[in-house]
């Protein structure tokens, strides 16, 4: 398949425009982006420093809506797996404390996390804040291709379930998603109005239809977060996306 010129994917590239009409960041981000305002790249440019780097990009043109999902979905995820655990693991210290500072975390009582798998965002310092302040955590179990929640009281009770993933015991408590003050969602790529591409399961947007918008909060690094991402009709999106320079909330 024929590469094109980045120009191409035009149409996912942040620009200072667009962070400033859908996030709040913190004084300092804000003055780095408005010193990077010909930003090449459809990512963060802490995150992406060469251009060449974005050869490998395929064609976004041209796609259905499947192929453009999967070549955004493949692009983000090797980014982020071959970044330095050392980088993220600051990064996710940043965005559990973003959302340590929410009002809507603060008075949720019950919370919906979910065991981090190739690099995603880490959720272990979040779990030992909310087990700290007396809260319930509760965990996803992948069951006929739905999501059950499970509360988890010790990381030590999950062991790797479908697909490898880390989950709660079937003896653990379950609680009706309708019934969580908030979900949050993990995933490969987001963009600034809160849509998102998980792995391409479909479970996420099966289990959530029954949760407000407000109540998914999407955890990410700054380079899973585009300008936007292709977007089915059954796709679920999040109330905001966090990540370690600030806080995109959603914009119907």
């Amino acid at each position: 398949m024929p590469k094109r010129d980045l120009a191409d994917w035009s149409k996912y590239w942040i620009t200072p425009s667009t962070i400033k009409k859908h996030s709040v960041w913190t004084k300092a981000f804000l003055e780095k982006d408005s010193e990077e305002k010909n930003w090449k790249t459809r990512i963060n440019t802490d995150d992406f420093k060469r251009v060449k780097e974005l050869r490998s990009v395929p064609e976004a043109g041209g796609l259905n809506l499947f192929r453009e999902k999967d070549s955004v979905r493949s692009f983000v995820l090797d980014l982020r797996i071959n970044s330095r655990r050392e980088e993220l693991a600051l990064k996710s210290g940043s965005i559990f404390r973003r959302l340590a500072a929410l009002e809507c975390y603060g008075a949720a009582a019950r919370i919906a996390l979910y065991s981090p798998v190739r690099n995603e965002v880490d959720t272990s310092a979040i779990f030992s804040d909310i087990t700290a302040s007396g809260k319930e955590a509760y965990f996803p179990v992948a069951r006929e291709g739905g999501l059950v929640f499970r509360r988890v009281s010790d990381l030590s009770a999950l062991s790797p379930g479908a697909y490898g993933i880390p989950e709660p015991p079937a003896s653990a408590p379950a609680a009706d998603v309708s019934g969580l003050d908030l979900v949050l969602v993990p995933g490969v790529a987001f963009d600034v109005s809160g849509n998102r591409i998980g792995y391409g399961k479909g479970y996420y947007d099966r289990a959530l239809s029954a949760v407000p918008r407000g109540k998914r909060i999407a955890l990410a690094y700054g380079f899973q977060v585009l300008k936007s991402v292709p977007r089915g009709e059954h796709d679920l999106g999040c109330g905001m996306v966090i990540t370690e320079s600030g806080v995109f909330i959603a914009r119907e």
